[in-house]
């Protein structure tokens, strides 16, 4: 009866321990899925960035030629208002 005793406690120790690993992969799984979902969030977060980045960067350049054309207008204004002063 001792032997059978024994081996009953270490098949419970054993069981024991299976259910202990059981509930440890069924935690790591679900931080992995976890850190899976977060990482998707963190590159669409990049995304919406880079995309910003460029409608700056189109927006930025769209004022920079804006900004050429009216110099040059300036300029053509400033040339006829020469010439009307001139020609009073």
């Amino acid at each position: 009866m001792k032997s059978t005793s024994g081996v009953l406690t270490n098949c419970e120790s054993i069981n024991k321990g299976m259910w202990v690993v059981m509930a440890q992969e069924t935690s790591m799984r679900a931080t992995m899925a976890e850190q899976g979902e977060e990482s998707k969030q963190i590159l669409r977060s990049i995304e919406n960035v880079q995309e910003i980045t460029s409608e700056v960067q189109r927006s930025a350049e769209a004022m920079r030629e804006g900004s050429r054309r009216i110099i040059r207008e300036s300029t053509v204004i400033e040339q006829i208002m020469v010439e009307i002063q001139d020609r009073i």
